[in-house]
């Protein structure tokens, strides 16, 4: 006879992968002949911008452009800029990722090295590093009560479980005036952006994210002279349908850029930029999960088929501040520092008690009136006691990097929040089927048991090695519902007839 089991489905989205995936692309950039010949490559900057993302037969594919300004000092003695821009495309294997999959990419940590190949023509190649999730819609019915016959041990898991992925885009575009100290804008060379979720609130059905956008310019005067730096820092806030009751949720938010332009504006001191971006959103709700765990009859051999679901319990996040600080051996003297840009990788490490990552630094500066470049790779760390806790680590500037000459070369600090996110992955065993012979023999033994509760044993578990049950085991020792006795306790265990 099969035995009835009640359930109740559990929908949730599982995340079918989750890491950092690299890409390389080679382009070249052939000289304008309008434009004199490269004498030397200065530096080079990368704006990464996705452009799309897609799950599909057990692969994941995100794609991105690259748009890099090389920064060149000609052999007429001039500084100037050439733009190039290489496609990025990024893939990895997802054996369960599917077209129902909501796929989250943002795609940074890009870096340019360029080669002269000839006074005429450049040789970039790009490396690129883009974070992926994939989210796969999932089901399972899990059993929470069954009918007559057997006795069952209803487990209770509280979880916090990813419920749906939604996305929304997005314009800004502003006109901007140049700080009354900055001379006016001749040539542009190099222009970087970041945006930034810096709020993150649930109304009613809808989700509210207020962010930053930071862009910067760096050019050189009108007139001609050394080059300037010139930074802007911009609002924005947007709203995005979410759910019923949107404020009982939790959200994780995934800004990327998908489009940049920064240009002259219609006057002489106007700049106007203009950013494209997508938000993307992750909804999470705290519940808790009942299945019945385990079951036994009193009468018969019960013969039971049990199965498992594994659930990702995303615990929620803890931020902790640390500071990058270190030293750029320049070689020569630092007259002035004309831009200072940090670029975070997309995870930092999690050991021995502490957070750290390694946060890719470019400082242009002037030496013997010569712009020059210095780059490198400095740490930053912070004390973290749920290091060996941590699912992922994402390393945040929060502020400006600071720089300043010294006697060996560039002196630089800046403070970084690390934004570790908590989580484990939870196991649940559940009664899949049960049941027993019609002809089942009912099954021998006394009709009585004396034993000593041992450590970590349960009520329910005697019952079920003594055919009882845990209500006939209070009543029988004189216990009120829930109590628990001391371990050691003689307790009677009475046969259920």
């Amino acid at each position: 006879m099969e035995l009835s089991l009640t359930g109740e489905k559990l929908e949730y989205m599982d995340a079918v992968f989750s890491g950092v995936v690299q890409a390389e692309a080679v382009t070249e950039k052939i000289v304008p002949d309008a434009m004199a010949d490269v004498a030397e490559v200065i530096c080079a900057e990368v704006l990464p911008l996705l452009r799309s993302k897609e799950a599909q037969g057990g692969r994941i594919v995100v794609t991105g452009t690259a748009e890099v300004s090389v920064v060149c000092r000609f052999e007429n003695g001039s500084v100037s800029a050439l733009s190039a821009e290489a496609p990025l495309s990024f893939s990895c294997e997802a054996p369960e990722a599917t077209r129902e999959s909501a796929v989250i990419a943002a795609v940074a940590a890009a870096e340019a090295s360029v080669r002269l190949v000839n006074p005429r023509k450049l040789g970039v190649t790009v490396t690129a590093s883009a974070e992926i999730c994939c989210l796969e819609p999932r089901s399972v019915s899990l059993p929470v009560g069954a009918g007559e016959g057997a006795e069952v041990n209803v487990c209770e898991h509280s979880l916090t479980l990813a419920e749906s992925a939604f996305e929304k885009t997005f314009s800004l575009t502003e006109d901007l005036s140049l700080p009354g100290v900055r001379p006016d804008v001749g040539e542009m060379l190099t222009s970087g952006v970041h945006i930034s979720c810096d709020e993150i609130r649930p109304v009613g059905s809808k989700c509210l994210v207020r962010g930053t956008v930071t862009a910067d310019l760096v050019y050189i005067p009108a007139g001609g002279g050394e080059p300037e730096k010139a930074s802007f820092t911009l609002p924005y806030s947007q709203v995005a349908e979410a759910c019923e009751n949107a404020e009982a949720k939790e959200f994780a938010v995934t800004p990327a850029l998908t489009g940049f332009y920064f240009t002259r504006g219609s006057e002489e001191r106007r700049l106007t930029l203009e950013i494209h971006a997508v938000l993307q959103y992750r909804q999470f709700e705290t519940r808790t999960v009942s299945c019945v765990c385990d079951a036994y009859s009193t009468k018969a051999t019960l013969d039971a088929v049990y199965d498992t679901v594994t659930l990702e319990d995303c615990l929620g996040t803890e931020e902790v501040n640390g500071t990058m600080r270190g030293t750029l051996n320049t070689g020569d003297s630092v007259e002035k520092i004309v831009s200072v840009r940090g670029a975070c990788p997309l995870r930092a490490a999690c050991a021995d008690g502490n957070v750290s990552a390694g946060i890719r630094v470019s400082v242009l500066y002037m030496s013997g009136g010569y712009l020059r470049c210095a780059s490198g790779v400095l740490t930053a760390e912070a004390p973290c006691q749920s290091a060996d806790e941590v699912l992922e680590a994402v390393p945040t500037l929060t502020g400006e990097v600071y720089a300043a000459p010294s006697q060996q070369g560039i002196e630089l600090r800046a403070p970084v929040l690390f934004r570790l996110a908590e989580g484990k992955y939870a196991t649940l065993r559940y009664l899949k089927s049960a049941s027993w012979p019609d002809d089942a023999e009912t099954l021998s033994g006394p009709s009585l048991l004396l034993r000593r509760l041992n450590e970590g044993e349960t009520l329910w578990e005697l019952g079920k090695e003594g055919r009882s049950t845990e209500e006939l085991i209070l009543a029988a020792n004189g216990l009120e519902k829930g109590a628990r006795p001391p371990v050691g306790t003689l307790l009677i265990i009475p046969r259920k007839r």
